[in-house]
């Protein structure tokens, strides 16, 4: 997306209306729209009307929202995230090496580092190890506080889920919930 003379390599959008992009070609992230709760990442808890920087010079490849917080990872792999009160963005599990986060709805969630392993939770300040012996290419979690659920690509293609089953979101044919990854039925094969 462009706005005004200046364009954009990733839009990320907040639950309480607020807005964060990756800027061409600085790679450098602003954020616009409520900041109470921090997530604007500028060391402050007021709104800001247009794109404003985030009080990093870091260079950044992904950007994810949760809630109410903000998480990317940078060009030199580690994650920062900001919000939930944090109005600065922090360094989360220094010295891991990540390769992407993703939030999904109701704020949770998930990263995964270079060599594969996932880290999952209701926040970033939370992340817990992803167990299994599968090596990941994508995960989100979805649901809601009381039913919560973790999805992910494997290296192989195959998708496994695990959490609340109440509806069948697991995939595994039945509707028991899952405490881990358990295959999704049928094998098929994803990419994203």
């Amino acid at each position: 997306p462009t706005f005004g003379a200046t364009s954009a390599s990733k839009v990320a959008f907040g639950f309480f209306g607020t807005g964060c992009l990756i800027l061409d070609p600085s790679q450098r992230v602003s954020c616009w729209g409520s900041g109470g709760t921090g997530n604007l990442g500028n060391g402050s808890l007021n709104d800001a009307a247009q794109p404003t920087p985030i009080s990093s010079t870091q260079q950044f490849t992904s950007i994810a929202f949760g809630i109410s917080s903000v998480c990317g990872v940078t060009t030199t792999s580690a994650l920062l995230c900001w919000g939930n009160q944090v109005t600065t963005p922090q360094q989360i599990m220094p010295g891991s090496q990540w390769a992407s986060v993703s939030s999904g709805p109701f704020g949770y969630s998930c990263a995964i580092t270079v060599t594969g392993s996932a880290y999952c939770g209701p926040d970033a300040s939370s992340l817990v190890l992803v167990q299994g012996t599968q090596q990941w290419t994508e995960m989100i979690s979805g649901g809601g506080a009381t039913t919560p659920f973790t999805c992910g690509i494997a290296t192989t293609g195959l998708a496994y889920c695990m959490g609340s089953n109440a509806n069948g979101q697991v995939g595994d044919g039945t509707e028991s919930d899952r405490s881990s990854m358990t295959a999704v039925a049928g094998g098929f094969h994803f990419t994203h």
